[in-house]
């Protein structure tokens, strides 16, 4: 997973992104931290699943810069 969001991000050109992920899902949280992402504020309930909490992350524009 980590490899197709690596092939993903140049086709935002340095922009800044954000993913949200749940709050239980820490494979996925690890590896938003391993792209540079950063957890942002409180975690919220899921409006399509009220039993989820969903944590929100941040990558800045100047993270987002393509490499190479």
């Amino acid at each position: 997973m980590t490899r197709l969001i690596e092939e993903l991000m140049p086709l935002a050109k340095g922009a800044g992104m954000f993913a949200t992920t749940r709050s239980a899902n820490t494979i996925m949280q690890e590896m938003l931290v391993q792209l540079n992402f950063r957890p942002d504020g409180k975690v919220y309930p899921s409006t399509l699943q009220p039993e989820e909490t969903l944590q929100l992350f941040l990558l800045n524009a100047q993270e987002a810069e393509p490499t190479g």
